[in-house]
């Protein structure tokens, strides 16, 4: 794409019997592929961030088995933290979880594994690092199953719509 080949050059030195060095082999590969296939990755890895921290969204990917929890960036951002104070384990995000909203989580969790729906979506409330609540729109789906049937790995977003609730709340007000 770029009009240059890329090459993984190796040297290596051909030695006579008194260990001096006689000649160099010299082996190239061709990586232009895998190169320009990285570059599209980076690429894509860039645009997601970008969609991601534009709309205000944090990623979290679940290992259902382990209970190891990737959490973007932008969800950290989303709740206050920066990129090392939360460990990267479900139970950061449980006990987040508002108290009120625990069962409804729970169960709304329950029904997406049972079933055969693949997304996920729940509204409810997570503590952020200032100790106030915010409203949360979580989606996901499940990407992976093990051979019995098994969820193994989920992942979705988080999205704050603490104002909308706000407003939502103002109008009944009215």
């Amino acid at each position: 794409k770029d009009g240059f080949v890329h090459l993984r050059t190796a040297y290596k030195p051909v030695y006579n019997e008194q260990k001096e060095v006689i000649a160099v082999i010299i082996t190239s590969k061709d990586i232009t592929r895998e190169k320009d296939a990285e570059s599209a990755l980076k690429k894509s890895e860039e645009q997601w961030r970008f969609a991601l921290e534009a709309s205000s969204q944090g990623l979290w990917d679940w290992n259902m088995v382990t209970g190891d929890c990737y959490f973007s960036s932008s969800y950290k951002k989303l709740y206050g933290f920066g990129e090392n104070e939360i460990k990267n384990h479900i139970s950061e995000w449980e006990t987040r979880t508002h108290p009120d909203d625990k069962v409804l989580v729970q169960k709304a969790m329950e029904e997406h594994i049972s079933n055969p729906d693949p997304y996920y979506e729940c509204i409810y409330r997570v503590k952020a690092k200032n100790d106030q609540y915010k409203w949360i729109l979580s989606r996901g789906m499940i990407l992976e199953k093990d051979e019995e049937g098994n969820s193994v790995r989920m992942i979705g977003t988080h999205t704050d719509i603490t104002k909308q609730k706000d407003a939502e709340e103002g109008y009944k007000f009215l």
